[in-house]
């Protein structure tokens, strides 16, 4: 979800942009509350009348206020989310405790950047339509390796021979070239 907010314009909560994960649905019910499902049609977040933003997850609910405040109720014993972070291939399964989400050929990373493997194409979220890219080349001339840089800046990914990289707070998600996603540990 993206709060758009403009000095003398909108106003906190005023202009809402809610998107559903790859192949999932939102619908605004009758009583102008938002629902957003993912593929499996399982309910993902809801964002009430007063809206607050309300995330479900297998291990709690995240709650973010219209002030930008977010609380967490866990529903079982996980409380650190990195603690679940683990070095190796990250299986589908797991996809949502690294902040990712996928159907069919599409993953989206927690920065909101998808990617889609039946095509190898790279969608850059709207907040960075302002990007740019470097690209550096080998001892031959041929393309190495391009760095993309977001709106703010940051590093959105990196992509060379052996995938494309995305950083996260606490590591590397990367889409390697054999189409699976993995995580490794920054050094």
């Amino acid at each position: 979800m993206t709060r758009n907010e403009s000095k003398g314009l909108l106003q906190s909560g005023q202009n809402l942009e809610l998107e559903a994960p790859p192949g999932g649905t939102h619908t605004e019910q009758k009583d102008g509350s938002r629902i957003v499902k993912d593929a499996s049609g399982k309910t993902g977040a809801k964002l009430d009348n007063e809206k607050t933003l309300h995330v479900y997850t297998k291990h709690g609910e995240f709650i973010e206020k219209t002030s930008g405040e977010v609380t967490y109720k866990p529903k079982d014993l996980v409380t650190n989310w990195q603690s679940l972070h683990k070095a190796g291939r990250v299986d589908v399964s797991k996809f949502e405790d690294y902040g990712l989400s996928g159907n069919g050929s599409i993953t989206r990373f927690p920065n909101g950047l998808e990617y889609d493997r039946s095509n190898s194409k790279i969608k850059i979220p709207l907040e960075h339509f302002a990007h740019s890219k470097d690209k550096q080349v080998d001892e031959h001339g041929n393309l190495s390796r391009v760095t993309v840089h977001g709106s703010d800046g940051k590093v959105l990914y990196t992509q060379d021979r052996t995938g494309m990289h995305v950083p996260t707070v606490d590591g590397v998600l990367t889409q390697t070239a054999d189409r699976s996603s993995q995580k490794r540990a920054l050094h």
